[in-house]
């Protein structure tokens, strides 16, 4: 090891003086990076759980955007529902009180256009199904249905009943203030 002799006072004065600044600066270098470090850390930590927060806050908020969308869509097929079957259901009662079917089973096929109607069906007041109309050809009812060709009207209609997705439009056909039957989308 190395030992510095010096005659003078002066300059073993020095010599420690400058040794003991040496010590205090790296000691105060190595608080600062401690304290710095550990502040970095704790900010990142603090980072982390308000970009958790944020992602929490932003799924929920999602979902309940998504939820205002389903239910406004919901909402919107409804109205355009209730409008399609009010004017087919002012449209049939001649035909229904003179059960012709042929023509009643038009109106539900030209409803049954609408990509979002699986289903058209007139009753009578007796609840009794009468058309006999529906198109073998739709996807939608052979997903929710199965083998929609085997079944009649009337199994189908209660197979889609069943279902939770879907939703059921019946007006009233009325003539002269008396109701004839019942329009269903």
């Amino acid at each position: 090891m190395f030992t510095f002799h010096s005659t003078s006072l002066r300059t073993r004065l020095m010599v420690s003086i400058i040794s003991l600044v040496v010590i205090m600066l790296a000691l105060i270098s190595f608080f600062v990076n401690w304290s710095t470090k550990s502040a970095f850390d704790r900010i990142s930590i603090r980072v982390a759980d308000l970009a958790d927060q944020v992602k929490i806050r932003q799924s929920g908020a999602m979902a309940q955007l998504q939820r205002h969308q389903a239910n406004s869509a919901e909402a919107s097929l409804k109205a355009r529902a209730r409008s399609m079957a009010g004017i087919v259901a002012s449209l049939i009662p001649t035909p229904l009180r003179a059960l012709n079917i042929d023509v009643l089973d038009e109106y539900c096929a030209a409803l049954m256009k609408d990509p979002d109607i699986v289903l058209a069906c007139v009753m009578s007041s007796d609840r009794e199904i009468l058309t006999s109309f529906h198109n073998k050809k739709n996807n939608t009812i052979h997903a929710l249905v199965g083998e929609s060709d085997k079944l009649s009207l009337a199994g189908i209609t209660e197979a889609l009943r069943a279902n939770d997705m879907l939703f059921s439009i019946q007006e009233n056909v009325i003539q002269d203030q008396k109701i004839l039957g019942r329009l269903i989308l």
